[in-house]
């Protein structure tokens, strides 16, 4: 007699829970990273955002938008562990406390990805005046 074969496991089976090109609730973290660009624009006095890393740093992002002739999002977004990096840096206007306008843009993120956990890292590089 011959026994049946049991099932063996599958890739499927030892596959993370979240592809690492995927954020919350699966969309993808280059749209994570436009809707908090938008997100951040939205925060008062938050005046420009620059690139989160400088492009000497990102090559890879420098050559796409070469080819491209599209500017990487300037809002850098990490979901591949348990918690979602953020990183942004941004000019304040004139007439605002850059203090309470990195605290207030980091809000903003926070509130965006709520519920899940997250590491916001906000650096106001250019105050104008």
């Amino acid at each position: 007699m011959t026994e049946p074969l049991r099932p063996s496991a599958s890739a499927s089976d030892h596959a993370p829970a979240v592809a690492p090109d995927t954020a919350v609730n699966g969309v993808p973290d280059s749209a994570v990273a436009r809707e908090l660009h938008r997100a951040l624009e939205q925060v008062d006095g938050v005046q420009t955002l620059y690139p989160a890393h400088p492009v000497w740093q990102n090559i890879a992002g420098a050559a796409h938008a070469a080819v491209t002739g599209e500017a990487p999002n300037p809002v850098a977004v990490d979901a591949s562990g348990d918690v979602v990096t953020v990183k942004a840096r941004i000019g304040v206007a004139t007439g605002h406390r850059a203090p309470d306008v990195a605290r207030a843009a980091a809000a903003a993120v926070r509130a965006h990805l709520e519920p899940r956990r997250c590491a916001v890292e906000v650096a106001v590089v250019h105050i104008a005046g």
